[in-house]
């Protein structure tokens, strides 16, 4: 609990104006963990001011934090200021971190959002994370135009329903099976030949009851002008913030084919209703 609560300091710290003239600026974030043997016995792997932390995904990290592993089969990788990526395990087993994020745009206040998420803080359920009933709902898509840009293959995930699931490709008026028999609450759905800019498109979900949602898609002809710091998490949760969430699949589209697990958590954050809320400017 202790550590729990001195990560949530951290992160406070970390806010716009916030008064913590003695807190250091994060040199990195915890972007991985898969703790094995004696690791996972003992949960801490981080060496801060004499005291060992456990580590948790989006943990900010400081300059002079040791990063260690007992066990090397066990693995972890810190995100870098720089944009480096460092994986522990193996023949690495110890790691000083140094340097800093740099604080020169948003970027800072983004990743405080998205510590907050994964420390418990953002309790906020917008609207369309409510429930409505039994029918499948996909908390990501707006009730209008979703924007996306063009792929081979679209990742989604839903809430509500009764399985087993099917998905189809609703495209000039002609409706395509894609998958059935899903029995969990996403999937990856290919999309059989090329998409062009401004084409419309739906994806068609259905339940075991034969109830349906419409995912409403619009290819875009590129991404929205925001800042491309602070890598693949910080330009997912920037996006969700767009246009009444009109972005949010495309948001996860980035995150989904991550091998980073705090991109697959950030995913699914945004799968269920998750949207950056006053993004910093």
């Amino acid at each position: 609990m202790k550590a729990f609560l001195l990560s949530l300091l951290m992160i406070a710290c970390l806010a716009p104006g916030a008064a913590c003239a003695d807190e250091p600026v994060p040199a990195g974030y915890v972007m991985d963990i898969a703790l094995v043997g004696a690791d996972a016995a003992e949960k801490t792997v981080i060496v801060r001011d004499g005291g060992e932390l456990p580590a948790k995904l989006m943990m900010p990290l400081h300059a002079g934090d040791v990063v260690f592993l007992r066990d090397p089969q066990s693995a972890l990788s810190i995100e870098l200021g720089s944009g480096e990526t460092v994986r522990l395990g193996s023949q690495l087993t110890r790691y000083r971190v140094e340097g800093e994020i740099a604080t020169g745009d948003s970027t800072w206040g983004v990743l405080t959002a998205i510590a907050g998420v994964f420390a418990g803080e953002d309790e906020q359920a917008p609207e369309n994370m409510v429930s409505k009933g039994g029918a499948p709902k996909v908390l990501m898509a707006v009730r209008g135009t979703n924007f996306v840009t063009a792929r081979p293959a679209y990742w989604l995930g839903w809430e509500g329903g009764k399985a087993p699931y099917t998905v189809a490709l609703l495209r000039d008026g002609t409706e395509t099976p894609l998958a059935s028999g899903i029995t969990g609450m996403e999937g990856t759905f290919a999309i059989a030949g090329p998409l062009k800019p401004k084409e419309k498109f739906a994806l068609v979900l259905r339940d075991a009851e034969q109830q349906k949602v419409q995912v409403r898609l619009t290819i875009a002809e590129a991404l929205p002008d925001i800042p491309a710091t602070g890598g693949p998490l910080v330009v997912s949760a920037r996006l969700t913030a767009l246009d009444d969430g009109a972005w949010s699949i495309e948001a996860a589209q980035i995150l989904a084919g991550s091998p980073s697990a705090a991109a697959k958590a950030l995913a699914e954050k945004i799968a269920a209703g998750w949207r950056l809320q006053d993004p910093p400017q």
